[in-house]
């Protein structure tokens, strides 16, 4: 009889330990659209709920700090259900994101590289509408190359810029997320993810 009462109990322990080890998450993704402006979406898993779900960043391997937090209950029982944060950030550099699931579970970090007004071309407004406007340094304010990509690496505009407005005509895109990148005499110059929205 012992013997059965310590095989439930390393079962029940085991199984505890497991239901401890599930993540809430089915994913978790995140990517800068933006000059100051990074990305961030996560998706929980049906039939998993969460209280005050919280955002956690670090700059250059510092320490984690709260800069989000999901107040109430997240989830419902019978689909998945996607989130989204915009983090606003104020120089380049390496940021960490984890989710505290406030059940003792951290999401895996996620890495994303930010770049900011320091560099050579500053692409706004994004997210954009009909037109994306260029502001350069000296030394790139020239004719330049641009192609546009889809998530799925589609190409959905390409063409030849030497307007001295500096400007791309969006008209004909549809609403979504894309990569624009520029050329400068066939050397890369810029590359950043671009949201476009129609009204």
């Amino acid at each position: 009889m012992q013997k059965q009462h310590f095989f439930f109990l390393v079962i029940l322990v085991l199984f505890l330990q497991n239901m401890q080890a599930q993540s809430i998450l089915k994913d978790f993704s995140g990517r800068q659209v933006s000059q100051q402006t990074i990305y961030l979406e996560w998706t929980t898993k049906a039939g998993n709920t969460c209280a005050d779900l919280r955002i956690e960043r670090s700059f250059e391997n510092g320490a984690f700090e709260e800069v989000y937090r999901y107040n109430g209950i997240c989830g419902e029982t019978d689909k998945d259900q996607d989130y989204s944060y915009v983090d606003t950030i104020m120089e380049g550099g390496k940021y960490g994101y984890r989710i505290n699931e406030n059940n003792g579970d951290y999401s895996d970090t996620l890495f994303v590289q930010a770049f900011t007004d320091g560099a050579a071309v500053v692409a706004y407004p994004n997210p954009a509408g009909d037109w994306l406007y260029f502001r350069f340094t000296d030394k790139y304010k020239v004719p330049f190359d641009y192609t546009i990509y889809g998530t799925d690496g589609t190409i959905y505009k390409s063409g030849y810029n030497q307007l001295p407005q500096e400007a791309i005509d969006l008209r004909a895109l549809g609403s979504g997320l894309f990569r624009i990148i520029i050329y400068n005499s066939d050397d890369y110059v810029f590359s950043a993810w671009l949201l476009h929205t129609q009204d």
